[in-house]
């Protein structure tokens, strides 16, 4: 994985800052049977959505991206109620609401 590439990831959990986090697998240097697993912070992806992002950042140990493409959105996501205004819906009783600016 590089600066620029776009890559296709399924975001499994929330972050801080509107980003959403998920793993890719790496071909293993390692040798071993179990293939390494990279975190990538993808901002403007929510959990349970899977998104085409190009890696706008590139570290040791994580990856940042931007969302290109939302290929399969969340469940959870909900037709916005006003501008750059996205809700969640935690569950039948709480909303989780987010803004999203672009």
């Amino acid at each position: 994985m590089n600066k620029g590439d776009v890559i296709q990831i399924k975001v499994e959990r929330y972050a801080f800052e509107g980003k959403g986090i998920g793993k890719v697998d790496l071909d293993n240097p390692s040798g071993n049977s179990e293939p390494d697993s990279f975190i990538v912070f993808v901002n403007g992806a929510y959990p349970g959505d899977t998104v085409s992002a190009k890696i706008k950042k590139l570290k040791k140990t994580y990856a940042e991206a931007i969302v290109e493409e939302v290929i399969s959105p969340s469940q959870q996501r909900v037709q916005p109620r006003g501008v750059n205004t996205l809700e969640l819906a935690a569950d039948a009783n709480s909303r989780i609401w987010i803004t999203h600016s672009k």
